[in-house]
């Protein structure tokens, strides 16, 4: 998202961004046209799916006084176990973020050759690739899920109960890999035009990449698509 571009649209609006896919350390400044930053914890930077937690951040102090208000009358305090972990899982934040894509990059090359995938989405690359030049310019990487959409003769249900490592679930940023349907799963409900228009179907797969032996991440693939 080019925040640059939307100030200069809109120089009054007050913006408020969400990180949470971008992630920590990978902001090429584009932080700095944004009022209200917030992000989800439970992703990566937690990444051990043992943790519900968020943040929020802010420049001015008028708003940052009005978000203080707010949260002590409200609540949301993080317990002292969610602390800890968020604490403990902070100081592996580098070096699973690298992993991640590591693997990631991988499991991109792998789809781009298989015969069963018709489209690839991730930031850059492949269906995406009009979005090159604004990834290289807000961010330092694209993160660690990929999306794709198989070939019609692919029968994803009856293959999804036979992966071996990956694990069902409509979430990110783990140190598992993690893959749903969203038409089945994160956007259950919606109807068949909710869904066109969110650019999805039932063929539709998201991946969040982890932190396994990449081996083991690319069997369960040819289990899905071969």
């Amino acid at each position: 998202m080019d925040l640059e571009a939307i100030r200069s649209q809109f120089p009054n609006a007050v913006i408020i961004y969400d990180n949470t896919f971008q992630g920590l350390v990978n902001d090429k400044g584009q932080a700095e046209f944004a009022d209200i930053i917030v992000g989800s914890c439970t992703k990566y930077i937690g990444g051990h799916n043992d943790l519900l937690a968020g943040y929020v951040s802010c420049a001015d102090s008028e708003i940052y006084q009005k978000i203080w208000s707010a949260r002590s009358s409200f609540g949301g305090i993080l317990d002292n176990l969610s602390a800890y972990l968020l604490f403990r899982s902070l100081r592996t934040y580098d070096i699973r973020i690298a992993k991640g894509l590591e693997n990631c990059l991988q499991v991109i090359n792998f789809l781009e050759k298989s015969s069963a995938v018709v489209d690839i989405y991730y930031p850059g690359r492949n269906a995406n690739r009009d979005q090159a030049e604004l990834l290289e310019r807000t961010q330092f990487h694209g993160g660690s899920v990929v999306t794709f959409r198989v070939e019609e003769s692919v029968q994803l249900e009856d293959k999804f109960n036979r992966l071996n490592s990956t694990k069902m679930a409509p979430s990110f940023g783990s140190v598992d890999t993690l893959i749903e349907i969203p038409a089945y799963m994160s956007h259950w409900g919606k109807t068949l035009e909710e869904l066109q228009e969110l650019g999805l179907d039932f063929r539709t797969v998201r991946l969040s990449v982890g932190n396994e032996p990449v081996s083991y991440i690319l069997d369960d693939l040819r289990i899905l698509l071969e």
